[in-house]
């Protein structure tokens, strides 16, 4: 389990999780989980963790604004359609590690240390 940052920590950093925007905000962990699942709020997810990080100053002003147009009366798709989002969040992966680990997965299932190609061999069968 990690360690909870200081909140003069959290002020402070560029990109901050959702347990950390619901200390900053004061909304509910599952009302920001929906906006960022509706699109209303981006994210960037680290490459080798699975941790959503979120823009804190960008997030802040981000959750204002739907909170001012939610007081206003309106539903979420015309939130969504105000401020231009859409239903896929932004995430970015580091593809070049991605596809490197592809490659390992495909060399291991293509030829697990050689033994494919010596039970083929010992088979007497064509390999593909």
């Amino acid at each position: 389990m990690s360690r909870r940052r200081s909140t003069l920590s959290i002020e402070s950093s560029e990109y901050v999780t959702i347990g950390e925007l619901v200390r900053l905000t004061g909304a509910r962990y599952s009302t920001l989980k929906y906006y960022t699942e509706a699109g209303l709020l981006e994210y960037d997810q680290a490459e080798e963790h699975l941790t959503r990080r979120y823009p804190r100053a960008q997030a802040i002003a981000r959750l204002a604004q739907i909170r001012t147009l939610k007081a206003q009366g309106r539903t979420i798709p015309a939130i969504q359609a105000a401020l231009g989002a859409g239903r896929m969040p932004v995430r970015t992966v580091d593809v070049e590690r991605v596809e490197a680990a592809l490659d390992d997965v495909r060399a291991q299932i293509t030829n697990p240390d050689g033994k494919l190609d010596d039970m083929y061999d010992d088979a007497g069968l064509p390999q593909w």
